[in-house]
């Protein structure tokens, strides 16, 4: 059997601050045509020792089949965005990829 609930406890000590967030965040972009007829891929990189939080694409059409939409990593860490997209028209259309980039 189950007792009756004691009563509460004192509060305890407010904790340490936590680190800084991520810093400076960026966004870094790259514009290509994707070819009629044809697969592209695209990476954003972020620069230097900047790291990726997230990322995206813009393309100016129909007809272009997405993918995949990812973060590019090395490791364990995401330095970049890859999109790739297949254009099934007969005419090249713009595709734009966005890395939104911290550190410092």
């Amino acid at each position: 059997a189950t007792g009756a609930t004691g009563a509460t406890g004192a509060t305890g000590a407010t904790g340490a601050t936590g680190p800084a967030g991520p810093a400076n965040p960026t966004i870094f972009s790259t514009t290509i045509a994707a070819g009629p007829l044809q697969q592209s891929n695209i990476l954003q990189k972020c620069p230097g020792s900047m790291l990726a939080s997230g990322g995206g694409f813009f393309f100016d059409a129909l007809g272009l089949t997405v993918t995949h939409s990812r973060p590019a990593a090395t490791g364990q860490q995401s330095t970049g965005w890859s999109v790739s997209v297949h254009n099934t028209t007969n005419t090249a259309h713009t595709l734009t990829v966005y890395a939104v980039c911290v550190g410092p």
